[in-house]
């Protein structure tokens, strides 16, 4: 018989908070912090807008679940709550859902080949990291010394150079990378919750290791390709 996991019962709920469009309409639209009054989403089957009782709901159903979290807020009208998406919580669940898919049955599932799309990828202008796993697949985080920076911070807090704020398991400052004697130079910040892997191994912190073409560079979750 196999066991119900400690994990399976928040993913379960999440997924079923994900299930209904009218909540999928609301996330979309938390993007942009905003009060129940701000929330207007229209009714599947006519457009016109859901009621307030409705939308607030649906919120109830969707911060039980931890995909919405909420914070006090000032508006002319007084004092309220503001409803926020919670953009680490949801790259979580997709995180959960990939680990679904590497679930393979026992037999062969057949089925026919799905032609997929005949976009030529672009080759990355480097010196970057390019993010390989994460919520952007793809995005590139420029490293060039010739701009003037000489230091870049990878991490979860906005306005670092490689930003991840979408994963809860990297640090607001996770990793430092330097630029000097005409290399880039990685190391561990010192308190990062979950370190730093390059290549997989496990960065000593304040022992910076050099970058070198193709290294990939691990941080919570996240995976990022060093092209230069």
């Amino acid at each position: 018989m196999e066991p119900i996991r400690p994990a399976d019962e928040p993913l379960g709920l999440a997924l079923g908070a994900l299930s209904s469009p009218t909540r999928l309409a609301i996330l979309r639209s938390l993007r942009t912090p905003r009060t129940l009054r701000e929330i207007e989403i229209g009714a599947e089957e006519d457009g016109r807008p859901i009621t307030r009782q409705a939308v607030r709901r649906h919120l109830d159903t969707l911060v039980e679940a931890g995909l919405v979290t909420t914070r006090e807020a000032g508006r002319d009208y007084g004092d309220t709550t503001e409803f926020i998406l919670n953009h680490a919580r949801v790259y979580g669940i997709a995180e959960d859902v990939r680990q679904m898919a590497r679930l393979r049955p026992a037999v062969d599932p057949g089925g026919h080949t799905v032609v997929a799309g005949n976009a030529s990828p672009t080759r990355p202008r480097g010196p970057v990291l390019i993010l390989v796993k994460g919520a952007d697949d793809g995005a590139a985080f420029p490293l060039d010394p010739s701009a003037g920076e000489r230091e870049w911070i990878v991490g979860r807090r906005r306005g670092v150079g490689v930003c991840l704020d979408f994963d809860a398991t990297v640090s607001s400052e996770n990793a430092r990378i330097t630029w000097r004697d005409g290399a880039h130079w990685i190391e561990d910040v010192q308190g990062s919750r979950n370190g730093t892997l390059l290549n997989l191994r496990l960065l000593v912190a304040g022992e910076p290791a050099r970058l070198e073409h193709g290294d990939l560079v691990g941080v919570g979750r996240s995976a990022l390709l060093y092209w230069r």
